[in-house]
């Protein structure tokens, strides 16, 4: 294949040929472009020819009239003296966008290998700031990195394997606003007890400035600004969403805005925020207990976020040093028994972690141990009295 429309057709010498005739076909040698017959010293013909695709063959031919055809039988020879343009498919010229990492795209013609140009217009001069070679196989591409603000131009430059070489249109796009951007921490759906977690973002090309937006719905019906910063980073106070015992979902992202007013946004992501155990119920022994038993059992209803439990037994108030301390990590044992020996006052409350290990404490309860009574001093009458009072003092 070539793209040049004068080429020479040679072939080798017989030994007994007296002429040569050349046959140059369009179709299977059905009707000649050129037939013509040359002297024995002719080994070389400059032709040309119109685009298109041919067969040629040399006949030799001596004086006797025998003729003998080439070897190989024919050869074929195209000759293209233009490959197709493509057409500019995304984005379309003078496009503006915010997307300053957009994709560029164009359709396939004859042409076997795609250059593609993208850069600034300086002074009237076009200066390449990326580029890529493609084959067929490839109709799209993106920039190397992402664009800061301005006007840029791109076009594509075609080649086919003849050698032709053809450019596309030049088109303008324009990069402007606030770019796309990304949240980078935390990850979507983290579970945390901390009320103040900390943000952070990826810079956006064009912000200014930066805010989060965040709900406890996954709507936004009602939602909560954080103060603007010009960092990649914030934390954030979370307290006045986070009302409930069980933790709240907290929905967000965050807002990249520049000094036009012109805004981008992340995706939106969710943070479990729960910052306290809920406190179990005590049930037994009751508060101000007074009993004789010594094997005491004691007893709790399961709080519907607890992992474990932690029971302290003492016969100090302020449990400067307690006297059992027992921990219970299965979460379904919602009772301890326990011998108190000693008689007196005992002092006992439960503490429940949850899964975050946030922690709560029951309030304290008292139980008093009695179980011996003084033993009462007999008076009157006297041991083995005999009289005749018959309503006698007894004390």
């Amino acid at each position: 294949m070539t793209n040049q429309v004068s080429n020479i057709f040679s072939w080798t010498h017989s030994a007994d040929a007296n002429t040569y005739i050349l046959q140059i076909s369009a179709t299977n040698f059905a009707s000649f472009v050129v037939n013509t017959e040359y002297p024995a010293d002719t080994n070389l013909i400059n032709i040309t020819l119109d685009s298109g695709t041919y067969r040629w063959r040399v006949i030799s031919k001596d004086n006797a009239g025998n003729t003998a055809v080439s070897n190989p039988a024919y050869s074929t020879i195209t000759i293209d003296t233009f490959v197709c343009p493509p057409n500019i498919m995304y984005p379309v010229n003078n496009y503006d966008t915010n997307n300053h990492y957009p994709t560029f795209s164009w359709n396939l013609t004859d042409a076997d290998t795609y250059i593609w140009y993208f850069g600034k217009q300086i002074g009237g001069v076009f200066n390449v700031i990326d580029s890529n070679v493609f084959t067929r196989s490839t109709t799209a591409t993106n920039l190397s990195q992402r664009m800061e603000n301005d006007t840029y131009y791109w076009f594509i430059v075609v080649q086919d394997s003849a050698g032709n070489i053809n450019v596309s249109d030049t088109y303008q796009l324009i990069l402007s606003g606030v770019d796309y951007f990304s949240s980078l921490y935390p990850a979507n759906n983290t579970d945390t007890k901390n009320r103040m977690p900390y943000f952070e973002w990826q810079a956006a090309i064009g912000a200014n400035e930066y805010y989060i937006v965040y709900s406890k719905n996954s709507n936004f019906a009602v939602s909560y600004n954080s103060t603007t910063t010009a960092n990649t980073y914030i934390t954030l106070n979370l307290a006045q969403v986070n009302t409930t015992p069980l933790g709240d979902r907290i929905y967000w992202y965050v807002v990249g805005r520049d000094v036009l007013g012109n805004t981008n946004t992340t995706e939106i992501r969710n943070i479990f925020i729960d910052g306290f155990a809920v406190e179990p119920d005590t049930r037994l022994p009751i508060n101000d207990t007074l009993t004789r038993n010594t094997l005491m059992q004691f007893s709790w209803a399961r709080p519907i976020d607890s992992i474990k439990y932690e029971l302290y037994i003492c016969t100090d108030v302020t449990f400067a040093t307690a006297i059992r301390s027992i921990e219970i990590t299965d979460s379904r044992v919602l009772f301890y028994d326990t011998q108190l020996l000693e008689e007196g006052e005992y002092y006992w409350y439960l503490k429940v972690y949850d899964v975050f290990n946030n922690e709560t404490a029951t309030a304290i309860r008292k139980i008093t141990i009695d179980y011996t009574v003084g033993k009462p001093t007999l008076i009157e009458p006297q041991n083995n009295l005999c009289s005749t009072d018959r309503s006698p003092i007894l004390r």
